[in-house]
């Protein structure tokens, strides 16, 4: 199925969930924010929010510097 992540289309597994999703990705949990379908999630709703065809999602990392 086909989801839109920060603006682009990305072929995925049916069923997936966000939590999974950035597990697969490698992308560390602890530095981004997960906009799904214009909602900000919390990350103790990422392992229920299964992805379905044509969600839209915008991860957005944290960056430190100084």
């Amino acid at each position: 199925m086909v989801i839109r992540i920060n603006g682009q289309d990305v072929e995925i597994a049916e069923g997936a969930a966000i939590e999974e999703l950035l597990a697969q990705r490698k992308i560390n949990p602890k530095s981004v924010v997960v906009e799904y379908n214009r909602r900000i999630l919390k990350p103790q709703e990422w392992r229920e929010a299964i992805l379905k065809e044509d969600d839209s999602l915008e991860i957005i990392s944290f960056v430190g510097g100084g």
